[in-house]
């Protein structure tokens, strides 16, 4: 790996034993081959050599591949642009790493995604790209398992190993298990004293018809109300209906975590007001979000009211 050049400007010179030896000795370092692991694809190149900085190998692989290197880490650790191959103590076959895949599957909610991280980020990096790509609210306490290993990985407590260190490489698959957390639902009255109010404790692959069971297991065994059913209400969050089909982790996307309100509304308290059709008499009940029409078909109505005011509400 090393060349030795004579200088040809000094004077040869002769040590004690009478061999003669040149003045100066100028050491040059062998180029070396550097592998860049990038987005799924491992290239090497070649004829790199000791004193070229990381920004010139990034430029270098982007003029023969054509592709950005934001950054590159080696064994853990983010390069900087102004380093050259000689300070990082790189050797020949050295292994760079840029972007790579990892896939994180959750078996209670049948989902799996994939992230894109580099060498030097960290679990916790990592946990944020998830929690972003699935669009899921992040619960204390979750926590992640290599090949389905026995011990979990916590990303709010592992924040100084980096991915390298946890040998979580290309194509590593991680296995995510939330934690549980804590919603209240309550039935909004007038009167606070009249209110339903419950803490429940869920998962968030729990579906909504899993929620309102619970509900009305923990309303007859705390309350004492033993006649309520889960046909007898709907729940409200982020004011929209949750559909009983649908798991709570995909209400995270609208903020749906620990401590959140859920309201319960029984169905007979739903708003339903009688109109009158203007074209053949008709009474009709609209709530809200029904269509505008009369059991005629026709789309014009008009509030009843006590008064000789008249208000029309034309469907266009």
């Amino acid at each position: 790996l090393v060349k030795i050049l004579q200088d040809q400007t000094i004077p040869v010179e002769s040590d004690s034993s009478g061999i003669e030896l040149p003045g100066s000795l100028t050491v040059e370092l062998k180029p070396i081959s550097i592998t860049i692991q990038h987005d799924g694809k491992s290239v090497t190149l070649e004829e790199i050599s000791m004193n070229k900085t990381v920004k010139q190998i990034s430029e270098q692989y982007k003029l023969e591949y054509q592709t950005d290197l934001w950054f590159l880490s080696y064994e853990g650790k983010r390069l900087e642009d102004h380093q050259t191959v000689d300070q990082l103590g790189l050797q020949n076959d050295s292994v760079l790493l840029g972007l790579y895949s990892v896939s994180i599957e959750d078996k209670e909610c049948a989902l799996k995604k994939t992230v894109k991280v580099s060498g030097f980020h960290t679990i916790q990096d990592l946990h944020k790209k998830y929690m972003e790509n699935s669009r899921r609210s992040d619960h204390a306490k979750s926590k992640y398992y290599i090949e389905e290993s026995s011990e979990g990985l916590d990303p709010h407590e592992m924040q100084q190993k980096s991915l390298w260190d946890l040998k979580i490489l290309e194509n590593t698959t991680l296995y995510y298990e939330s934690a549980r957390f804590t919603v209240t639902v309550k039935e909004q009255k007038l009167n606070p004293d009249d209110e339903l109010k419950l803490e429940l404790t869920v998962f968030d692959y729990f579906t909504v018809a899993q929620l309102k069971d619970l509900f009305v297991q923990q309303a007859r065994a705390q309350r004492g109300v033993m006649t309520l059913s889960t046909d007898d209400f709907k729940l409200i969050f982020a004011a929209q209906e949750m559909k009983d089909d649908k798991m709570l982790y995909e209400y995270g996307q609208y903020r749906l975590a620990n401590f959140s309100e859920i309201l319960m509304q029984r169905e007979e308290e739903q708003k339903h007001v009688k109109y009158r059709c203007v074209e053949c008499g008709e009474l009709c009940n609209l709530g809200p979000g029904d269509t505008v029409c009369c059991v005629n078909g026709h789309r014009i109505v008009e509030k009843l009211r006590t008064t000789t005011h008249r208000i029309q509400f034309i469907c266009r």
